[in-house]
């Protein structure tokens, strides 16, 4: 018996019995009753499966956000650079390091990567 879905067999419920007999059309109706219950709940749970997986994605780029922004903020007060400047340093070094932009963030909300510009050398007096 197909499990059908919006036009798409998504897979099948196979009817056995413990003695060889024919399937009357009572069986048959119920057998399809129950196809198109497990259909949808098969069909349910994989769309729940992806809003949650849409959610995660979310909540880690909104997460992500929130330590890129802090660190822009960071850069920027040490710096005195506009955010924008802020940034292109973060982008720059994780491109440099080949990491991401996300994990340099990190380090420099964290306290162990400062990403200001050394003092130019002092010219002799």
């Amino acid at each position: 018996m197909p499990l059908r879905w919006d036009r798409q067999t998504i897979g099948c419920v196979d009817l056995h019995s413990a003695i060889p007999r024919p399937w009357c059309p009572g069986d048959l109706a119920a057998a399809t009753v129950l196809a198109r219950v497990v259909a949808g709940h098969l069909a349910t749970d994989a769309t729940l499966r992806k809003r949650q997986q849409l959610t995660e994605q979310l909540e880690n780029a909104l997460a992500s956000r929130v330590v890129i922004e802090q660190a822009k903020g960071i850069i920027a007060a040490e710096g005195a650079v506009t955010v924008d400047e802020a940034f292109d340093r973060l982008r720059r070094h994780a491109r440099r390091h080949r990491t991401s932009v996300h994990e340099v963030a990190a380090a420099v909300v964290e306290g162990h990567l400062h990403l200001t510009p050394a003092s130019p050398p002092r010219a002799p007096d």
